[in-house]
């Protein structure tokens, strides 16, 4: 790679000409819209909004002398690692039978726990699950949602207390909720 191309990577210029112009006009939100046109063509070939915000994490520098790169930031998240949910069997086992409709409600529950908190939340929205969005989310009946629900508080799984519902913590665990 040219030295041009790297000090443009790096963010030192704006502009590199080669066998293309690469070309990058800067706002004051921290975001860039960047060009790519051929030589002596004022059409571009590709445009494209960059959020450098967003995009410093999984930014790289490259260091021109030894073309060695190594990132400023750690990635955040699982890593593209699958989540998991801990599953405590022994307080599983002190809950009882559970019918069918509330053993399938109750892991399919795993999907709406919010991290540390334990609370079902939507992931989308983030907004607490009620009784009417799980009918929705599972495509199930009202009557049998609500029959696995006071099922599940019976057996101490879930509990409702701040216009929320929660997973008992001694039941389920993810992330730091211990």
């Amino acid at each position: 790679m040219k030295k041009q191309l790297f000090d443009y990577i790096n963010g030192d210029v704006n502009v590199v000409r080669d066998e293309f112009v690469l070309s990058r006009e800067a706002n004051g939100n921290g975001g860039e819209f960047i060009f790519v046109n051929a030589l002596g063509s004022e059409k571009p070939i590709y445009a494209l909004w960059n959020n450098k915000k967003v995009a410093k994490a999984r930014r790289i520098k490259i260091n021109v002398k030894t073309e060695e790169s190594a990132r400023e930031t750690p990635l955040k998240g699982t890593g593209g690692e699958f989540a998991y949910v801990m599953v405590m069997l022994a307080a599983i086992q002190n809950m009882g039978q559970l019918s069918m409709e509330a053993s399938w409600l109750f892991l399919k529950l795993f999907s709406c726990i919010e991290w540390n908190t334990l609370r079902l939340i939507d992931q989308r929205t983030k907004r607490t699950v009620t009784r009417k969005m799980l009918s929705k989310m599972f495509k199930a009946g009202e009557t049998k949602i609500n029959k696995a629900i006071s099922e599940l508080k019976k057996a101490g799984a879930i509990e409702y207390k701040n216009k929320a519902y929660y997973m008992n913590g001694a039941v389920v665990r993810k992330g730091r909720s211990l």
